[in-house]
């Protein structure tokens, strides 16, 4: 068991909550990159000239510059959260590999109901049958972590 397992299980949903944020946040990027070129994102402007300068004359075009920095700024900060999605993702398998490894069912179901799927003691005892209480399910996977570190 890895040093720090005990530590990474009490983390999981916050990796995964973090990981949805993440992606929200990717979304909303490609969203304003959407809309910037939907639109055409032009800009008017309107010059004096012509004979005398005094003719008025509505000047329409693509800033390029302006596209081109806020593109690659997006595409920065997408490049950002995809490394973090990807270390969100690497330690969401370690700890996903390490609790199939658990060779005994009982704990593996527990660690699983109150880790993985982020439930409350009481919740996990009722998933795991009638002969499970909240504070046993507790105890039983306190006694493992400290076999385990033993060993």
């Amino acid at each position: 068991m890895p040093d720090n397992f005990k530590k990474l299980l009490k983390e999981y949903n916050n990796l995964k909550e973090e990981k949805k944020d993440i992606q929200n946040s990717l979304s909303k990027i490609q969203k304003q990159l959407d809309r910037l070129e939907q639109k055409g994102y032009k800009v008017k402007d309107s010059v004096k000239g012509g004979e005398g300068g005094i003719q008025i004359f509505k000047v329409e075009g693509y800033p390029y510059p302006e596209y081109i920095r806020v593109k690659t700024k997006s595409l920065l900060q997408q490049q950002k959260l995809n490394i973090k999605i990807q270390k969100i993702d690497e330690l969401l398998s370690e700890i996903d590999d390490y609790i199939d490894s658990i060779e005994n069912s009982e704990i593996r179901r527990i660690i699983t109901y109150r880790h993985v799927d982020d439930m409350t003691w009481q919740q996990v005892s009722k998933r795991m049958g009638r002969y499970y209480t909240a504070d046993g399910c507790r105890k039983l996977l306190e006694r493992y972590f400290e076999k385990v570190k033993n060993t």
